[in-house]
């Protein structure tokens, strides 16, 4: 049996039941008490999986040589995780079969069953469990190999494998990326689909060779019934990133309306067919990207009684956000593998006046670190702008990311807006603008004719940015270069400082002689160190490593510090770094 030390499937086993769910409610808790919006989010107690072990559906194994597991962490070794103690029956049995092929395989099965470095194909084997309407569970196979093989080879290998606890074989042909399965998949012997259904009396999904499915029937079933029961009768349910279908078919079989919303279209096409075959009539399918897609219904004055969402671990994109508040939903249930990613889209929705009243964690995946959560939220007033000084003239907010500084048609809210909100602030204008993507001290003049003294003030005093830029700058620097305004090239200088270096990239502080637009973010590009997260100028292929790793949805720039040179003296005003920001360099770090 693998040591729970050492194979990275199972790093909490061991650790009493009790304390790994206490564990998993803490990571929930410090996710969200991050953001200032979330404070008094209530957060459940996580439930008791059942069972604890013997439960994991699918196994996506790498192969070594005769051994069948997982990569060691941080390595390409292979650990033999011979006896899983998590792996579904059914599973555990198949691959116990396949290993026994890898020690002995048949010469007609040429390289299918024999691992890449040892001269075959073979790369890794997909394991996904199905279970029929009697209860009986068997597993579809998946070779996934690193070239082409012959067809006789591939039959031989599916012969090999075949058992009664076999439903069917494929062959997979890897890509280069780190996937373990790559986009092209051969069905060699037996059906390329099957009814797969989560728990008894719940709809069917169809099956297929390398579909998504539940780590935990039990607890994926159980997650089901506590978001019906919370829909509560709501007629008109849209769910965004259905993929196959499960949870909408469920929630459709319940009596509501769901419009389900996929950008991979085999998966969503399969839930409708199952949805037809067992009479489903409620349910309706949109292949296409979710934030197009609500915008599109929120212009056509289209309204949801519920959203339902299941985003990757990356989370919901800003412009998403934006648009599942524009369709006004009476509430919205939020699934989430990442607490983090959770936390930053919540605060945000918060802003956008839908509040998180509950989270509710869940053991999906048993002696492990990962916890699954649900999020309720239901409409209410935004929280109030966070002042950071304030006196009869003047209102300094420290400006959240998501939103311009005056209104802005792409944009449901700005921190004007906000700051009008404040009691005798209803005439107030902004003294200078940040971006709707950056955060920090922003000024306001209660009045207009106070704008004038502090734009002064302004220009006189000093301005300080943090900015996270792409690779290693020097220690400092500074860039002088025109920038075009109006038809006019206009003299600016931007001074930076490296602070640290954290995962290849410099956190650098950027103070702007000037406040040209855009200025930092244009400066530090024509230097070639752009703006992480900035779509204008920066470097897309960073951006999006950040975006799928680090969590990072915006340009890193925060405005930490204005000094203003008023006549009485100098008026210091200092943000700290903002949460969502913040997460980025832990993730970085780690």
């Amino acid at each position: 049996m693998a040591s729970e030390h050492v194979c990275p499937g199972c790093p909490r086993i061991g650790v009493a039941e009790e304390t790994q769910r206490a564990e998993k409610r803490a990571q929930v808790e410090h996710a969200l008490r991050r953001f200032p919006e979330l404070e008094r989010v209530a957060i459940d107690e996580v439930p008791r999986a059942e069972p604890p072990l013997r439960y994991r559906t699918r196994a996506k194994l790498m192969v070594q040589g005769t051994s069948l597991g997982l990569f060691r962490e941080g390595t390409h070794d292979v650990i033999d995780t011979v006896e899983c103690p998590v792996l579904a029956p059914v599973v555990h049995d198949v691959a116990a079969r396949v290993r026994a092929l890898l020690e002995d395989p048949p010469r007609e099965a040429g390289a299918v069953l024999r691992a890449s470095d040892r001269g075959g194909a073979l790369a890794a084997v997909d394991l996904r469990e199905v279970v029929d309407d009697a209860g009986n569970a068997s597993v579809m196979v998946t070779f996934a190999l690193d070239r082409e093989v012959s067809e006789r080879e591939a039959r031989a290998a599916a012969d090999a494998v075949r058992s009664e606890r076999v439903a069917s074989v494929a062959i997979n042909l890897r890509g280069r990326g780190p996937q373990v399965l790559g986009a092209e998949t051969r069905v060699v012997w037996g059906p390329g689909e099957l009814r797969d259904r989560i728990a008894p009396g719940a709809p069917w999904t169809f099956a297929t060779h390398g579909s998504f499915v539940q780590a935990h029937r039990g607890v994926a079933a159980a997650m089901h019934d506590a978001i019906v029961g919370a829909l509560g009768g709501a007629q008109r349910v849209i769910e965004l990133f259905a993929g196959s279908g499960a949870l909408a078919l469920r929630i459709a079989s319940s009596g509501a309306r769901v419009h389900a919303i996929e950008a991979f279209a085999p998966a969503i096409e399969n839930a409708k067919r199952a949805a037809d075959v067992q009479r489903i009539a409620g349910l309706s399918i949109e292949v296409g990207d979710a934030s197009g897609a609500l915008m599109a219904m929120a212009s056509r004055g289209e309204r949801a009684d519920a959203i339902v969402l299941d985003p990757p671990r990356r989370g919901v994109p800003p412009e998403l956000r934006a648009a599942i508040a524009a369709l006004s939903p009476s509430r919205v249930i939020y699934v989430a593998c990442d607490p983090d990613t959770l936390a930053r889209d919540l605060a945000h929705l918060a802003r956008l006046g839908l509040a998180a009243r509950r989270a509710s964690p869940f053991d999906l995946m048993p002696q492990s670190a990962h916890v699954e959560t649900i999020a309720w939220l239901e409409p209410a007033a935004p929280p109030r702008v966070r002042v950071l000084h304030e006196d009869e003239r003047l209102i300094v907010i420290d400006k959240d990311p998501h939103e311009p500084t005056t209104p802005h048609p792409e944009h449901p809210i700005s921190a004007l807006a906000r700051v009008r909100a404040l009691p005798g602030a209803e005439d107030a204008v902004p003294v200078h603008r940040l971006d709707a993507g950056t955060s920090g001290v922003c000024l306001f003049a209660r009045r207009p004719e106070h704008v004038e003294v502090f734009a002064r003030a302004l220009a006189a005093g000093r301005k300080r940015y943090l900015a996270l830029v792409r690779g290693v700058t020097h220690g400092k620097g500074i860039v002088r270069r025109a920038l075009r305004e109006e038809g006019r090239d206009l003299p600016s200088t931007t001074r930076f400082t490296r602070r640290a270096i954290v995962g290849g990239h410099s956190l650098v502080r950027a103070a702007p002689d000037e406040g040209r637009t855009h200025q930092i973010r244009r400066h530090l590009a024509s230097i070639g160190h752009p703006l992480l997260g900035d779509a204008r100028y920066g470097h897309p292929p960073s951006n999006r490593h950040l975006w799928e790793r680090a969590a990072l949805d915006r340009p890193f720039l925060h405005c930490e510090r204005i000094e203003l040179a008023l006549e009485a003296g100098p008026l210091v005003l200092e943000s700290a770094l903002p949460a969502d920001l913040a997460l980025v360099l832990e993730r970085l770090r780690s």
